[in-house]
């Protein structure tokens, strides 16, 4: 077998791992986004939102910082390979519409909506 090939098995192998473990993770991944969505907060008011997400991380046994740039969490994540750096930013303030959707996780707060949950990768 030529090293491209192998390469490229190795590569679809460790893809296909992360795959699942995120397909396990879908469900409370959903949750966590239902969550947000149903408690909704406005830019530099969110309080209950980092709150929530710290503890998130806590319960993951990750070294959490709050407070960061105002009301940021940061959680560290260690990988194998110290010497590279792989960082998600996600967005979780809230609009200031009303919430149309029909689901059973609609916003609980008159006036504001959480449309989505922006998340940034940056590797380093």
């Amino acid at each position: 077998m030529s090293t491209n090939i192998q390469k490229t098995s190795i590569q679809h192998e460790k893809i296909q791992k992360l795959a699942d473990r995120l397909e396990n993770l879908y469900s409370e991944m959903v949750s966590i986004r239902r969550h947000l969505h149903q408690y909704p907060e406005l830019s530099h008011q969110e309080v209950e939102t980092p709150k929530y997400i710290a503890e998130y991380y806590r319960t993951l046994g990750l070294e959490v910082r709050t407070g960061v740039g105002g009301r940021g969490v940061v959680a560290k994540f260690n990988g194998a390979h110290a010497q590279k750096t792989i960082a998600f930013r996600a967005d979780f303030d809230a609009l200031p519409i009303q919430d149309q959707k029909d689901v059973a996780y609609k916003s609980t707060i008159p006036g504001l909506c959480m449309l989505v949950v922006t998340m940034v990768i940056q590797r380093h």
